[in-house]
């Protein structure tokens, strides 16, 4: 029994047939063009959506399709065919919330270049909006870091303080990036106010600074260095307490208040010090600025200087590299040896490098000259200073190592010992600072140092060692 090539079933097979080779002969001829328009990032979206759509529409039809030639009756047919429209459209509109809501890699990429071009460009709450949006796709550290630069850049300092504080969290970002994210927001510190405290418990081996020299010469013979009870290793506590607020909406005038107190039960070397300062930075470099302040010193609730000054601060910050140069004078007022008062000039230049592998590398010089009544009371110094910082694998801590060399020299012979005062000073200390050692908000710091001073005139030869553990906000 043959098929007839005229029958009903040859045909139907033929349409459907013809039907199916006819698309792909279509989709061959059409394929060098296509191309030739869409990358192959395009058909991988392609190849993407296919499979998504194929599996979604077998999944909300529930297969129902197949079953369009099983009905006997034309309605239950009809109902059939309503159903599957409906879980179609229903899929459909499921689909298109999915793709919608879920840009693919290429997408971030394209908007999150748009963004750092209108950055760029001056457009910084426009970024800010765009990369608000990634961050909702994304945690990246990096598109975290430059939506809290659009939103400093745009005056949304808050909102950026928070976002920089979350950059910081990350273990991921490189050393550089973190000193970047200090910076920042050290600036958005001086646009909106601060309040930082301090608490130390401190030791101290030679508070007095008594001389190392059991007898020293003098105009008046050989004369022994007595003992006090001022001499021995004292312990306290150290209470800081600094702010500063802006006092003009564009933030280039600002005041700043210093208060530091000095607590050693049962001594008598308690001490207050304090500063009030007055800056003025300059609108294209707000890292210049011209300052003036006042500063006291007080012990038993009597005052033992008072220092009025005016400086000028020159400063330039880079990833890699910061420098600043200081310049202050002003005039010293000592309560109890008023031939000591007298002109204070002090030039300090700093220039610190972030090396690779989180190290840090902070180099100083400082030219200091104090004028007073007498020539023996007068002196010049020069102070080298080095400190150089990493990091330990223990919660994100620091180490920081430091060194002084001071060299100091008085105009005229002490009339005393008869000869001039010249000072070698030398200073070394180690600072452990564990910022991931954060508890109700407060810093631990762990320090200890040395100093050694050696003299032309023995009297003033001392060493010291000091101690100091301390938590800061």
């Amino acid at each position: 029994m043959g098929i007839s090539l005229k029958s009903d079933f040859f045909r139907n097979v033929l349409t459907a047939f013809s039907g199916s080779a006819g698309a792909s002969v279509v989709s061959l001829l059409l394929t060098p063009i296509i191309t030739r328009l869409f990358d192959p990032d395009d058909f991988g979206q392609l190849a993407f959506l296919i499979v998504l759509t194929t599996n979604l529409g077998m999944v909300s039809t529930m297969a129902y399709p197949q079953a369009i030639v099983l009905p006997k009756s034309r309605s239950t047919f009809y109902q059939l065919i309503r159903l599957i429209l409906i879980l179609l459209a229903s899929g459909n509109l499921f689909a298109e919330g999915v793709l919608k809501n879920t840009p693919t890699p290429a997408e971030i990429q394209a908007e999150f270049t748009q963004a750092m071009a209108d950055l760029d460009s001056g457009r910084p709450a426009i970024a800010a909006v765009s990369l608000e949006r990634l961050v909702e796709l994304t945690a990246s550290p990096r598109i975290l870091l430059e939506l809290g630069r659009a939103l400093y850049l745009s005056g949304q300092f808050k909102k950026s303080k928070a976002v920089f504080n979350q950059v910081l969290q990350s273990d991921e970002i490189p050393w550089l990036v973190e000193e970047n994210v200090r910076h920042f927001l050290s600036l958005i510190e001086q646009r909106t106010g601060s309040i930082n405290f301090n608490l130390a418990f401190i030791s101290d081996t030679n508070p007095t600074l008594k001389s190392s020299a059991k007898q020293y010469q003098s105009i008046f013979g050989l004369i022994s260095v007595p003992s006090t009870d001022e001499d021995n290793t004292i312990y306290g506590l150290n209470y800081s307490l600094s702010g500063q607020k802006p006092l003009t909406e564009d933030g280039l005038v600002s005041g700043s208040v210093y208060v530091s107190v000095s607590d050693y039960p049962g001594a008598l070397s308690d001490s207050i010090n304090t500063r009030v300062e007055l800056k003025h930075a300059f609108p294209t470099k707000r890292m210049n600025y011209v300052n003036f302040g006042i500063e006291s010193g007080f012990k038993d609730d009597k005052r033992t200087f008072q220092l009025p000054y005016m400086g000028l601060h020159f400063g330039h910050y880079e990833a890699t590299k910061s420098w600043s140069l200081n310049f202050k004078r002003g005039y010293m007022n000592v309560e109890s040896s008023d031939y000591q008062d007298g002109v204070r000039d002090t030039i300090r230049f700093s220039l610190t490098n972030n090396l690779k592998n989180s190290r840090q590398l902070t180099s100083s010089v400082k030219l200091y000259y104090s004028d007073a009544e007498y020539d023996e009371d007068r002196f010049g110094s020069i102070e080298l200073g080095e400190r150089y910082g990493f990091k330990v694998p223990v919660r994100q801590s620091r180490v920081e190592v430091f060194g002084n060399a001071e060299y100091r020299k008085h105009d005229g012979v002490n009339f005393f010992f008869q000869d001039v005062r010249e000072d070698h000073m030398a200073t070394v200390g180690v600072d452990l600072i564990g910022k991931g050692f954060r508890v109700f908000g407060l810093t631990p710091r762990l320090g200890v140092s040395y100093v050694r001073n050696e003299s032309s005139l023995p009297y003033y030869a001392y060493d010291k060692s000091a101690f100091q553990l301390s938590v800061s906000m």
